[in-house]
């Protein structure tokens, strides 16, 4: 990838942010419109979570938004080799702890 970057890095904390909206009846039924506000559970309203891990990359601070399985599998602390372009994250591999 074009100018894709390698760095030693550690992770220094993983975030997960959930995102509540209330869904977007339009106009057609206002009926609908009310019960979703008036919903306490928001069980009719759309959630979306988002994962981001930050690494510490020599005395920068790097954060990028991952996805799910990624973000299970790390862990604050973990060190390794960071591989990102700009503000896009690619990879990041564990060291391997004998």
């Amino acid at each position: 990838m074009f100018g894709e970057r390698k760095s030693e890095a550690r992770i220094i904390s993983c975030t997960k942010e959930v995102v509540e909206n209330m869904p977007d009846m339009g106009r057609a039924n206002p009926l609908l419109e009310a019960a979703a506000i008036q919903d306490e559970s928001k069980s009719m309203w759309m959630h979306d979570t988002f994962y981001r891990v930050t690494f510490q990359v020599g005395d920068k601070k790097k954060e990028f938004k991952v996805n799910r399985l990624l973000y299970d599998r790390l862990k604050e602390g973990d060190k390794g080799t960071l591989c990102y372009s700009g503000k896009n994250f690619i990879s990041f591999e564990k060291d391997n702890i004998l």
